[in-house]
C-alpha cells in the first residue's frame, strides 16, 4: 500500500509539471525502478510460459499427425557378402600411403604428357614460425581491416 502512495505522490513530478528546477525524491526513484523491474520480469515469465505452451501444443500436434506405419512383411535374410580381399595399400601406414599417392599422381601426370618422372625425395613442409598466423587468417584480417 505504501508503494502505491509513493507512486501517487511522485506522479506529478514525472508529468509536464516539472520545470527542470525540481528534484525527484529518492523514494520516487526507487519506486519507479522497482516497478520497472517487476514489469520486465513479469513480462519475461509470461513470455517463457507462452513459448513453452506453444512448444507442447505443436509437439502434441505433430505426434497426432504421424500415421502408424503398417508392419512391413518380413524379408528373407540373405547372408552378407564376403569382404573383398585386402589391397596391398591397406597394409601401408599413413606415411607410406601419402608417398604412394604422391607417386601415383606424378606418374599419372607423366603418362598424360608422354614423359616419365622419378621421385627423388619427399620432404615435409617446414613448420611455420611459432606465433605466425595461417594464410587464411591473414586474408580474413586483411579483408576486414582494409578501408573502403
Amino acid at each position: 500500500m505504501k508503494t502505491w502512495m509513493m507512486l501517487a505522490n511522485a506522479a506529478p513530478l514525472f508529468m509536464s509539471e516539472m520545470n527542470g528546477n525540481e528534484k525527484i525524491p529518492f523514494t520516487g526513484i526507487i519506486a519507479v525502478t522497482l516497478t520497472g523491474f517487476a514489469v520486465v520480469f513479469l513480462g519475461l515469465i509470461i513470455l517463457i510460459a507462452f513459448v513453452s505452451l506453444l512448444g507442447k501444443f505443436f509437439e502434441s500436434r505433430s505426434d497426432k499427425s504421424k500415421p502408424d506405419a503398417p508392419a512391413a512383411p518380413k524379408q528373407e535374410q540373405k547372408p552378407a557378402p564376403k569382404p573383398a580381399p585386402k589391397s596391398p595399400a591397406a597394409d601401408l601406414n599413413e606415411e607410406q600411403a601419402v608417398v604412394a599417392a604422391i607417386c601415383a599422381a606424378i606418374s599419372a601426370m607423366g603418362d598424360a604428357e608422354g614423359t616419365t618422372y622419378a621421385v627423388k625425395s619427399i620432404r615435409p613442409k617446414q613448420a611455420p614460425v611459432r606465433g605466425a598466423r595461417p594464410a587464411w587468417y591473414m586474408a580474413g584480417l586483411r579483408d576486414n581491416t582494409t578501408p573502403f
